[in-house]
């Protein structure tokens, strides 16, 4: 692979993904997650100011603190480039002196920070090449339309962007706190009525896995409730690692309910729905 292919990072707030632009699945994955020793005094000289990186940190998330490098607003830039290095010369084996890059972020990033970007990958990993572009505009170019309202569910946050032509309508556009983080915690709030509490940031990242394999979106809520309450849905069943078993059955739906009926679970916000539907209203009336 030469370096006229552009590499495409993907940098979300809970993984890290980065492949080729032409092929139509990244190369790499990873969570986006640092550990750092808990206990360095125990450790060899060379291990104890290790940084522990993905899938890597997880592994070894008993004596690691870990933490995520997208919710450090102060030093995420410089945190990340951390991902960055460790995908590139671990995962890919690339040299970047000679790798073209097209990065992604989100619509809400402020300039600055788009400006941080530009010289971590310039000066720090010296790319002959670079070139950013919005997420939300990707997602339509990928479906061949240039006008369209775009959804970005993400690990932090929910971006709802309306197009016309490639440029924002800024009155039918925002950045919605509930999101995927959101689910995971109703899911850790739902967990204990089968036995199971979790606090730390490893458990976080354990109820997050458990989410990604056993829930899904019941098409409707009060029905599926009523089929639950029969007992006709069995049980999915979740090893953890100290071989404890878990048995799911209503929190696999339950749990990203709360996106759409934040009321039922006593939450004030709005429901991605309304939200959809308030944000089209906003748009002129001649787009909708």
């Amino acid at each position: 692979m030469t370096g006229n292919t552009p590499l495409v990072p993907d940098n979300g707030t809970g993984m890290f993904k980065l492949g080729y632009a032409h092929e139509r699945f990244p190369r790499a994955v990873l969570p986006t997650l640092l550990g750092t020793p808990k206990y360095p005094c125990v450790l060899v000289d060379e291990l104890a100011d290790h940084i522990y990186v993905g899938q890597e940190a997880l592994n070894r998330h008993g004596v690691l603190t870990l933490s995520n490098p997208m919710k450090q607003r102060g030093r995420r830039l410089g945190r990340t480039s951390c991902l960055c290095e460790y995908i590139f010369s671990k995962d890919l084996n690339v040299d970047k002196k000679e790798q073209s890059l097209l990065v992604t972020v989100s619509s809400f990033l402020p300039a600055t920070q788009r400006g941080n970007l530009v010289t971590i990958f310039f000066e720090t990993f010296e790319v002959p090449a670079l070139y950013i572009i919005d997420q939300a505009l990707l997602a339509l170019y990928a479906s061949g339309r240039t006008t369209g309202l775009v959804i970005d569910y993400g690990e932090g946050s929910t971006c709802i962007i309306s197009v016309y032509e490639t440029y924002y309508i800024s009155a039918a556009t925002c950045c919605h706190m509930a999101a995927g983080n959101t689910v995971t915690q109703h899911l850790k709030c739902l967990l204990p009525e089968i036995g199971c509490r979790m606090y730390t940031s490893a458990e976080h990242e354990i109820a997050r896995e458990i989410k990604e394999r056993t829930c899904y979106v019941a098409m409707d809520y009060q029905e599926a409730l009523k089929i639950f309450l029969t007992g006709q849905i069995p049980p999915e069943v979740y090893s953890l690692s100290d071989g404890r078993h878990l048995r799911l059955i209503s929190e696999r739906f339950r749990a990203p309910e709360v996106l759409f009926s934040p009321n039922l679970f006593g939450l004030e916000f709005q429901g991605i729905t309304s939200l959809i539907t308030g944000y089209i209203d906003r748009c002129p009336t001649d787009l909708h």
